[in-house]
């Protein structure tokens, strides 16, 4: 998939970088508790497809050297 994500942040008047990653870096947050509920329920091809998209967002905050702080 190719996907285009803009975030604009609550005291932000435009889509920016830093609101767009500070957004990856939630959304990698929930997927980490949507894996752990897969594997503990023993889904372990949704636990494996959600880990790829971690994977990925993993790699843009990297490759943006984002922190999360």
């Amino acid at each position: 998939y190719e996907i285009e994500v803009k975030a604009k942040g609550y005291s932000s008047t435009r889509f920016n970088k830093q609101d767009t990653l500070r957004f990856l870096c939630s959304l990698f947050c929930d997927l980490v508790e949507a894996r752990d509920r897969y594997a503990e329920h023993e889904y372990h091809g949704c636990a494996n497809a959600v880990q790829n998209s971690m994977n990925n967002i993993s790699a843009v905050l990297e490759e943006n050297h984002y922190s999360g702080r």
